[in-house]
């Protein structure tokens, strides 16, 4: 999840396949209170000891250095889940409102010729709802007339 997305919002194939490698096999990975920058920094050390020649850029790219002002993919997946969530949220009580939103009577409309506003089904726990509902319906009917 820390991979650095660069520029043209891409990430490196090697960091993305050393980030699985090193998922898959449990090498150096920060568990609990250890801290993440010190496992990366071991095993950065650790590559270098086996691998002398090994270029400094692709050892960045190997283990990919910490940046705070770097956009990763953590970074751009809890911004998707905190939009995926308010669009969920914003969803249910718009579904909410129109459930409870009743449509007035037109003015000149007499309150003998009105149809009856159709209601959602309701359970018979929120009975008491309805009656309510029914009962601001008639009162607003008879301020119209």
């Amino acid at each position: 999840m820390d991979l650095p997305v660069a520029d043209d919002n891409t990430v490196h194939f090697n960091s993305t396949l050393m980030a699985l490698i090193r998922t898959a096999l449990d090498i150096k990975i920060a568990k609990g209170g250890a801290d993440k920058h010190q496992m990366d920094a071991e095993l950065r050390k650790e590559m270098m000891a086996i691998w002398p020649n090994l270029s400094q850029k692709t050892l960045d790219l190997l283990v990919t250095p910490h940046k705070a002002t770097d956009l990763t993919v953590g970074k751009i997946y809890a911004a998707m889940m905190i939009m995926e969530y308010y669009r969920q949220s914003k969803t249910k009580k718009l579904q909410a409102l129109r459930e409870e939103q009743v449509d007035p009577p037109h003015p000149r409309e007499p309150h003998h010729q009105k149809e009856k506003t159709p209601f959602p089904s309701y359970s018979p726990a929120s009975s008491s709802r309805r009656a309510a509902v029914d009962r601001a319906l008639h009162c607003v009917c008879r301020v119209w007339i």
